[in-house]
């Protein structure tokens, strides 16, 4: 829902809403420089831009562009990255230091979505002709430490400029440019395709993509956020599509993820994955429908609480679920509701037993909202036991779905 776009040594973008695509508007300082800035592009969670820039903070010496330099034109091109602060700002670009850049051109960087791959094209760490395209990764959470940048090969680099090189979101397939020689010794450039051998592929990813939408089923454009579940750190975000509601979240396999969708006037839809297992993809394929607040009211619609978390057999709320009952509160408070906490369970064990476990946690929550700034007045805590299943208790997905947390709200 967002493009960059190069125009005479600066860059724009564009939003795409409802409408189609704005007019391209110019980065603002710092992204854009009294120099030359291009090939830019966003990362998988939207908080970092990485380009390159002929401004004054490249390393080694300036050289104005198409000045013959290094037996080329490019002259001395460095790879930047401005990062997002917490008000949603781009800060002063970082220069990648000297493990990529060196004195002569750096150009097209590529960060893949595991956030640590970096492939980009030089014309300074010798290689086989002019530009080639070099791999190299992020070795700590800071933007400066990264390995000695390998060389892609012979399969991939020429002995003239190679580069524009993007990499599939599954790390398979890689996509460049590759200059031909033509009848009468003219070059022209081509888009190729090749099937990355595994030591030169990127970190395993995961994905969520599906479609928003109301409970009429009409589109519906909002923000999808996604956290870490045991920091409580907000890791990325992004728009669904504003025409179709469509989104495509791509996650790093290094940590356990909620994720939830914002939009006012409608109770946030949230759901949580793990993916500490780094080998593994996980490819979710989710649509989900948001309800409106109003609605839920007026049709007494009773919601789960995805993101709440209990030990076994026990009413103990984790940590991982302040983050969902922190929004909860929220809500509550800023429309003024009255609220039903409604604990369930699965079949096992006896109907007792369960009864009181579903009320204890139930309990728990209430305790919590209370905590959070809620009127204790507004806040009802029932359990239900077993007696409300919404799948078969035969499955063990069926039980899961059993076990579960209700909201309903009223005025």
């Amino acid at each position: 829902t967002e493009l960059i776009v190069f125009v005479e040594g600066d860059l724009f973008f564009s939003e795409k809403t409802i409408e189609g695509w704005q007019e391209p508007l110019p980065y603002p300082y710092p992204i854009n420089s009294e120099f030359w800035d291009a090939d830019a592009m966003l990362s998988s969670d939207g908080n970092a831009m990485v380009f390159v820039s002929r401004r004054k903070e490249v390393l080694h010496m300036h050289h104005k562009k198409w000045e013959t330099y290094h037996g080329d034109g490019f002259g001395n091109i460095d790879i930047f990255i401005s990062l997002k602060d917490e008000n949603g700002n781009w800060e002063e670009p970082i220069n990648l230091g000297e493990t990529i850049n060196t004195p002569y051109a750096e150009r097209t960087p590529f960060l893949h979505p595991d956030m640590k791959t970096l492939y980009f094209s030089s014309d300074g760490h010798g290689g086989l002709g002019k530009m080639d395209v070099y791999k190299t990764t992020r070795l700590d959470d800071t933007w400066m430490n990264w390995s000695t940048p390998v060389n892609l090969g012979k399969d991939i680099n020429t002995t003239e400029n190679d580069w524009g090189y993007k990499v599939s979101t599954d790390g398979k397939m890689a996509y460049f440019a590759i200059s031909n020689e033509n009848i009468g010794g003219e070059y022209s450039q081509d888009i190729c395709t090749i099937e990355l051998p595994k030591d030169l592929r990127p970190e395993t990813v995961s994905t969520i993509s599906g479609q928003l939408t109301d409970s009429e089923g009409y589109p519906i454009e909002a923000e999808i956020i996604w956290e870490d579940l045991q920091s409580g750190e907000i890791v990325g975000k992004l728009k669904s599509d504003p025409n179709t509601g469509k989104f495509f979240v791509v996650l790093p396999n290094d940590r356990q993820y909620s994720y939830f969708v914002s939009k006012d006037g409608f109770f946030p839809k949230a759901n949580n994955i793990d993916l500490r297992d780094k080998g593994k993809q996980v490819d979710v394929d989710e649509s989900l429908e948001m309800v409106r607040i109003e609605e839920m009211v007026e049709k007494d619609i009773a919601l789960p609480l995805k993101n709440l978390f209990f030990e076994t057999n026990k009413y103990n709320i984790k940590e991982t679920s302040f983050l969902e009952l922190d929004r909860l509160a929220q809500l509550i408070q800023d429309y003024n509701l009255k609220v039903e906490i409604a604990g369930h369970t699965d079949d096992r064990g006896s109907d007792q037993d369960n009864k009181v476990l579903s009320q204890n946690r139930a309990n728990a929550v209430k305790k919590y909202l209370i905590k959070q700034g809620c009127d204790t007045n507004k806040i009802q805590a029932i359990g239900y036991g077993e007696d409300n299943p919404v799948k078969s208790n035969k499955t063990i997905e069926g039980r899961a779905k059993n076990r579960r947390v209700e909201v309903r709200f009223k005025r």
